[in-house]
C-alpha cells in the first residue's frame, strides 16, 4: 500500500499528479485519502476572500467539506476565529464535496491577527476523524480605515497614507490588477 502525501491533497481528494504504481501502470487520478469506510467527512480548506476587516463589520469564511464516503452525510460545521466559534451550520453534504459559507461579525473582537479554523463533527459510523479540523489561514481585524503605515501595513491610525492609499485605488473593481478586496 502507498502512503498518501498530505502536501498533493486535492479539494476534491482527487489528484491532480499522476502516480506511477510500477512500469506499466500509472494511476493517472489517485485518491489523495485511503478509504476509511462508507462514512468519512473532512474539512479541505477554510478561508476568507478577505485578509483585512475593520472591526464591527461582517466577513465571510468559506469553508469546503468533502464526503469521502458512500452517502450523503448530515452533520454540525463551525467556523472559528482564534478557537471562538463563529458561527455553526447544520450543513447536508452530498456525495463529493460541499462549500459553506459562514457570517463573522467582528464586532467584540480584538484587534489584531485572528487564525481561521473549521470543524466538522464526526459523522455516525466514521473511523478517521483525523481531517475533521482544519486551520488554513488567518485574517487580521483592523480598525475601519486603517489600510497602511511608512512600512506598508497597519499601524493602529487613520490618517493621510490610508486616504492616498484608497484614492489611488478608487474604481479599481475585479479583474483590474489594481484591484485589492481589502
Amino acid at each position: 500500500m502507498r502512503e498518501i502525501s498530505p502536501l498533493a491533497h486535492a479539494p476534491d481528494g482527487i489528484g491532480d499528479t499522476s502516480y506511477a504504481i510500477d512500469q506499466d501502470n500509472i494511476d493517472h487520478y489517485p485518491l489523495m485519502k485511503l478509504y476509511a469506510g462508507p462514512h468519512d467527512v473532512g474539512i479541505t480548506s477554510v478561508n476568507a476572500p478577505k485578509s483585512i476587516i475593520g472591526q464591527g463589520y461582517n466577513l465571510t469564511i468559506r469553508v469546503r467539506i468533502m464526503n469521502y464516503g458512500e452517502q450523503s452525510e448530515t452533520l454540525d460545521a463551525s467556523a472559528m476565529a482564534n478557537l471562538t466559534t463563529v458561527q455553526t451550520q447544520v450543513s447536508s453534504v452530498p456525495l463529493r464535496a460541499l462549500s459553506v459559507n459562514f457570517t463573522w461579525n467582528t464586532t467584540g473582537y480584538a484587534k489584531g491577527n485572528h487564525t481561521l479554523q473549521a470543524v466538522a463533527e464526526a459523522v455516525a459510523g466514521e473511523t478517521d476523524t483525523t481531517d475533521n479540523n482544519r486551520t488554513d489561514s488567518w485574517v487580521i481585524v483592523a480598525m475601519v480605515g486603517d489600510i497602511t503605515s511608512p512600512a506598508g501595513w497597519l499601524d493602529g491610525k487613520v490618517d493621510v497614507r490610508d486616504v492616498a492609499k484608497a484614492a489611488k485605488l478608487f474604481g479599481a473593481n475585479y479583474p483590474d490588477p489594481r484591484y485589492d478586496p481589502n
